[in-house]
């Protein structure tokens, strides 16, 4: 389901730009999708070492949510993700 994962991809990402620390980190965090595209479990896998960062990365999915429903074709009850978000200047 790569279009699937691509629009949360890009939803994920959408919101992280607004969040995003100027510091330098990066934060694993891992949650999952329903199938009707709300989300549980959400949780920090990797700190960052810094709790502010922590929290922008679990704000970014709260904000990027609802999510859309997962296709109809789907055969498990929910979509396991484990995101890395990094702060942009760890970019360079």
């Amino acid at each position: 389901y790569p279009w699937y994962i691509s629009q949360v991809r890009q939803m994920l990402w959408m919101a992280w730009q607004k969040r995003m620390p100027a510091s330098s980190g990066e934060a694993i965090v891992a949650f999952a999708v329903m199938r009707n595209g709300s989300f549980t479990d959400l949780r920090v896998e990797s700190s960052s070492g810094d709790s502010a960062f922590d929290k922008a990365a679990l704000e970014s999915v709260q904000g990027a949510a609802p999510f859309p429903a997962l296709p109809s074709d789907f055969q498990e009850s929910f979509l396991k993700i484990h995101l890395t978000l990094k702060a942009a200047s760890s970019w360079r």
